[in-house]
């Protein structure tokens, strides 16, 4: 499970019930308000094998992704202050950068409250290797549709 602690170490097992875990090799662009979560995400992420850079708001997230061309995924909350929310930035993602994966996280609202249905959610709070296993399918997914798109495999 997501870990509670307010200890700056926080011991995790990387390993899948079968003793292997899903590396990661990509580069995730880290979308959440709250700092505290946020350095945990980032500190998962990292220990699965991605690179990560982290923005607190959407406006923020499209700013870094109009400037950088190995952003591979974007992990955002739902639910954010301001203008903007997760689905609504994953929404633009889509439409500017269609390879460009996007995964959306809540412990909040219902999916069907604040995404059309056909957004990619996580449910907070969630185990490191169901963490590992949707990015991995989530990574896969949106390189198969970018194969597509273009003609490739």
């Amino acid at each position: 499970d997501f870990p509670r602690t307010h200890s700056s170490v926080v011991e995790l097992n990387l390993e899948k019930p079968d003793g292997e875990m899903l590396k990661g090799d990509a580069t995730i662009l880290l979308v959440e308000d709250n700092i505290a979560v946020g350095e945990v995400s980032t500190m998962l992420l990292e220990q699965l094998g991605y690179a990560v850079q982290q923005v607190e708001r959407p406006v923020a997230a499209l700013d870094l992704l109009s400037r950088a061309n190995d952003i591979d995924l974007v992990l955002s909350d739902i639910v954010m202050p301001g203008e903007m929310n997760g689905a609504a930035l994953a929404r633009r993602v889509r439409s500017i950068y269609p390879h460009v994966a996007v995964l959306l996280t809540t412990g909040y609202a219902p999916q069907q409250d604040l995404t059309d249905g056909t957004l990619s959610v996580l449910r907070k709070p969630y185990r490191l290797a169901t963490l590992s296993s949707v990015l991995r399918t989530t990574l896969d997914h949106a390189k198969a549709a970018v194969g597509r798109q273009t003609g490739g495999g």
